[in-house]
């Protein structure tokens, strides 16, 4: 597999969705040509574990909520597991295909697609590399 700096935004787009319910800590942000009917680009999402793609989820979504809507974790939880610890980010712009790299610390699984949004949250893990 080649290093992520070096796939273009069309390989991107063109990648099959597969392994939404893998753990990552990164996330490729890709814009598609379709709108959504609020009048956003759609995006597909590169997920990333150690340097590895290790799946590829999309769907009409034109919003992404880390950590949840209102930072509450995994939504359907949210009012039973209160807030979950905040994550650091760091933002970087891949060289060939101009695609946004959201990096975190922790581990982090998909929730779901609520109408148009792409929802994720972090793994509450016992895991020394958080």
């Amino acid at each position: 597999m080649k290093d992520l700096r070096e796939y273009t935004l069309e390989e991107f787009q063109n990648m099959e969705n597969f392994g939404e319910d893998s753990l990552f800590t990164d996330v490729i942000i890709v814009p598609m040509n379709e709108l959504h009917n609020s009048g956003y680009r759609c995006m597909k999402f590169i997920l990333v574990y150690q340097g590895k793609i290790v799946g590829v989820v999309s769907g009409w979504s034109d919003v992404v909520h880390p950590n949840g809507i209102g930072n509450y974790g995994n939504l359907m939880n949210s009012f039973e597991t209160n807030l979950v610890p905040s994550m650091n980010l760091s933002i970087d712009c891949l060289s060939k295909s101009g695609c946004v790299r959201l990096m975190m610390t922790g581990k982090y699984k998909c929730d779901d697609f609520i109408g148009s949004d792409f929802i994720f949250f972090k793994e509450r893990m016992n895991d020394s590399t958080d």
